[in-house]
């Protein structure tokens, strides 16, 4: 029998999987109502991943203090209030911030929920991961539908009102099921290793936006970029010096822990901007309904269905880093496809290109985690699930930044072609620079792969 807490633990998590990918089918119409550029229109997902970058590990220590039910209800509440506010937001600036105070939220939940499990179902812990995992991957993988299908049918707003009744009751439910548990070692926050990290990727990721809008000679674009040259290093010796480092870059000594890291890293170049630029293409170049590019949408999370069955088969006759190297070359073609896209590209096409994202991302979800924790050890975890899973969203902030920033230019420098060939010529571009370094980490995934069979 499952206790009563997994299914309010497994419907607040879902909700907050769903965050990640359910606004994005929202964006050209979010673009139209609030009368802003691409280059602006990325704030939406950019500050998303910023935010949960450098916030999880804060949660999950604070948690370990002061109680994982605590900070799991104030996760709730944050989101919450933030998916109201976004609602009813009549400004893009406004938006944004709340956007972040989302992400502030989503980072509670996760973190906490993950740490709760693991508390309350000592005795059938793997199983009741198992669930959370599928439960939490449905939330990812279908967002763009349900988002699609709220725009289409209610309107934009309802991508962050949806939200509201299922955390109340989640809420609710847990207030009177879920018990309260802390660490019995309380260990310290590497606080010097967050703000480092989040002036290295603020400083970066502001700085290539503030370039594409304002020249990459300006001065005070100049500013951002030696904040970062010089942040940079310092988080890395700084880093290298703690005990219990924010991310523990002694990790990517492995061979193993690397090709984790870059499945995800990876993995989150490709999701973010594939699901950043398909919904515009397929709503402004296409011009199908937000409900078809849902539907269209939905073959990623198909991909993610057929693949999963399979890797546990596939283990059996190749190696971890095989696999990886696999999922690498998975992106790749998905990358090609997407550069080839024509206005009147066949779905059949688009379907295929996100079924291979699909099958990476499943990947990414199943194997990653294993790989971390087999390279570095039990003890530690925890904190390398974590690190390989922050890439995820490093990456993604970073990469769309510079994708959006290309896209811009290109439009610009086209627009006297018209709309469809302006953005064409953006688009292309985006995926291209993706194929090129998809495939030299592919190259490198090779290499690592060798070490690790040596």
């Amino acid at each position: 029998m499952v206790k009563p807490q997994d299914d309010d633990i497994k419907l607040t998590s879902f909700v907050a999987f769903l965050e990640y990918t359910v606004v994005n089918t929202a964006l050209p119409t979010i673009q139209t109502v609030f009368h802003v550029s691409v280059l602006n229109l990325q704030w939406v997902m950019d500050i998303y991943y910023l935010v949960i970058s450098v916030s999880m590990v804060i949660f999950g220590r604070i948690g370990d203090i002061y109680g994982r039910r605590l900070v799991f209800y104030i996760g709730i509440a944050l989101l919450l209030l933030a998916s109201i506010g976004a609602g009813f937001s009549q400004h893009f600036g406004w938006l944004i911030f709340f956007r972040g105070m989302q992400a502030l939220g989503v980072s509670a939940v996760i973190t906490l929920a993950v740490s709760i499990i693991y508390v309350v179902f000592t005795d059938r812990v793997n199983l009741a991961m198992g669930v959370y995992g599928l439960v939490t991957s449905l939330g990812l993988a279908f967002g763009p539908t349900i988002g699609g299908y709220l725009v289409a049918h209610y309107s934009w707003p309802w991508v962050f009102f949806i939200n509201v009744p299922f955390l109340i009751i989640g809420w609710l439910c847990c207030l009177v099921s879920l018990p309260e548990s802390r660490a019995e070692t309380k260990t310290p926050l590497d606080l010097g290793g967050v703000c480092l990290l989040i002036v290295t990727l603020g400083s970066l990721i502001y700085g290539v936006i503030h370039g594409g809008e304002h020249g990459w000679m300006a001065w005070s674009t100049c500013i951002w970029f030696i904040i970062f040259v010089v942040a940079l290093p310092i988080l890395v010796i700084y880093e290298s010096k703690q005990a219990l480092p924010i991310m523990n870059l002694r990790f990517f000594k492995k061979p193993l822990f690397s090709l984790a890291a870059l499945c995800c890293g990876l993995s989150g170049c490709l999701i973010t901007t594939a699901l950043f630029f398909d919904p515009l293409f397929l709503e402004t170049v296409q011009h199908h309904s937000p409900k078809i590019s849902g539907l269209i949408l939905l073959a990623l999370p198909v991909g993610i269905v057929l693949f999963i069955p399979l890797i546990h088969q596939l283990l059996k006759i190749m190696q971890l880093q095989t696999l990886f190297v696999l999922s690498f070359l998975f992106l790749m073609i998905a990358a090609c496809l997407h550069s080839l896209f024509q206005a009147d590209v066949s779905t059949v096409v688009i379907v295929i290109a996100l079924l291979f994202i699909g099958l990476t991302w499943a990947v990414c979800n199943i194997v990653t985690p294993v790989a971390a924790q087999n390279a570095v050890g039990a003890e530690q975890s925890g904190l390398a699930v974590g690190t390989v899973y922050t890439m995820f969203n490093i990456f993604s902030a970073i990469t769309l930044a510079i994708a959006v920033v290309v896209y811009h230019h290109l439009f610009d420098a086209n627009q006297h072609l018209g709309y469809t060939a302006a953005f064409l010529s953006g688009f292309k571009m985006v995926f291209i620079l993706l194929a090129v370094v998809t495939l030299i980490i592919t190259l490198i995934g090779a290499v690592l792969r060798k070490k690790v069979t040596s």
